[in-house]
């Protein structure tokens, strides 16, 4: 995640695929999973609204511009909520 993904999700916001830098392991939609820093810190647990797959598909984009483009379909605009 990036620094403002990092504030965001500190500050109790749910994280959006503008915010996402890199998806380090598989992992399917709704599945709970651990946000990492850069530093390898992590700041949270969330469930994911995609799969590892989606998401680096919309990785560091507005979901809002490229949901229905990168997916096929539009779905949640968050990636992950805490």
């Amino acid at each position: 995640m990036d620094a403002g993904a990092i504030a965001a999700i500190e500050r109790g916001s749910s994280l959006f695929s503008a915010g996402v830098t890199a998806v380090g392991a598989p992992f399917a939609e709704r599945d709970a999973v651990r946000l990492l820093a850069p530093d390898g810190r992590e700041v949270a647990r969330a469930v994911v609204n995609y799969s590892s797959h989606a998401c680096e598909l919309l990785a560091g984009k507005r979901a809002a511009d490229v949901l229905d483009e990168a997916l096929g379909f539009h779905g949640p605009d968050a990636v992950a909520y805490t």
